[in-house]
């Protein structure tokens, strides 16, 4: 309330306090209330001034908070429309808010948000050098500039389940309407470098449950890879892909199949919706 933020305002000598201190607790509230309440609760300000103007701005923009987690929404519903159309969605790879109006512009229904492309629009490689936080803001400088949904890749979730309930918040709170989650250890390599080494299937599993039950969206859509094949072998990825979607993954992602045989049996043998890239190896061609 305006009048609690005047108290904290003269706490702290009457100097002012940095508009991203003010907008996080209003994240922090928003994300409370709507734990409590199941949804996102209304943000109505009735004791500020008209003459405060510092607090009026500042409260204007947590109430936009608000206005993204319902846009969110719309994304994730749309992108679960997607899924159950029966036909395959395609969703152009982007890494900042130019590409991803381009992908819309070019008529696309989705946009993949990848993080080997936001890495090294940094300059960096894709080893998950980049912090959450990081991805996060970029997300949402993607999000604000175009209509349709954004799929983001969450890498490992940033460590432990701890962390990928964390970074689940986050992505949410960018307005995402889905992301995938890997089973890599951390810090991660691109799904096509080699030396790759993973989690056991049931950490990867407490992830995914982490994940689920921090989302407010009941339509956000999980996404979940497993990079097992040059680790594992094919037979192994394909029984942690089944184990994560029993953990209540929407979608599997069998990462990097070798031939156009295993790209076959993934579709016959996983249930639900997969994911795969074009081109997903040197070795495959497309047909």
């Amino acid at each position: 309330r305006g009048q609690d933020l005047l108290k904290l305002l003269e706490a702290n000598g009457n100097r002012p306090f940095p508009l991203d201190q003010v907008i996080e607790w209003g994240k922090n509230i928003c994300d409370v209330l709507t734990h409590m309440h199941g949804q996102t609760p209304p943000l109505v300000h009735r004791d500020l001034k008209p003459d405060n103007i510092l607090l009026v701005g500042k409260h204007a923009r947590i109430a936009d908070m608000g206005l993204a987690k319902m846009m969110s929404s719309d994304h994730s519903t749309t992108t679960g429309a997607l899924l159950k159309s029966s036909r395959i969605t395609v969703a152009p790879g982007s890494y900042d808010g130019l590409s991803a109006r381009l992908v819309e512009q070019a008529g696309f229904p989705a946009i993949y948000a990848s993080g080997g492309a936001i890495a090294r629009s940094a300059a960096v490689p894709d080893l998950g050098l980049l912090p959450m936080t990081a991805i996060a803001d970029r997300l949402a400088s993607m999000v604000d500039v175009v209509g349709v949904p954004i799929i983001a890749d969450a890498d490992t979730g940033y460590g432990n389940a701890l962390n990928a309930h964390a970074a689940a918040r986050a992505f949410e709170r960018a307005g995402v309407a889905a992301f995938h989650l890997e089973d890599q250890t951390f810090p991660k390599r691109c799904g096509h470098y080699d030396d790759k080494s993973l989690v056991p299937t049931a950490e990867m599993v407490q992830k995914l449950k982490a994940v689920r039950d921090v989302l407010h969206d009941a339509d956000f859509v999980v996404i979940a890879r497993t990079d097992a094949i040059s680790v594992e072998g094919f037979a192994a990825a394909l029984d942690r892909a089944a184990a994560y979607l029993d953990a209540g993954a929407d979608v599997s992602f069998v990462e990097a199949p070798t031939s156009e045989t295993e790209i076959a049996e993934i579709a016959k043998r996983l249930p639900g919706w997969k994911l795969t890239w074009h081109n997903s190896s040197p070795r495959v061609r497309s047909s």
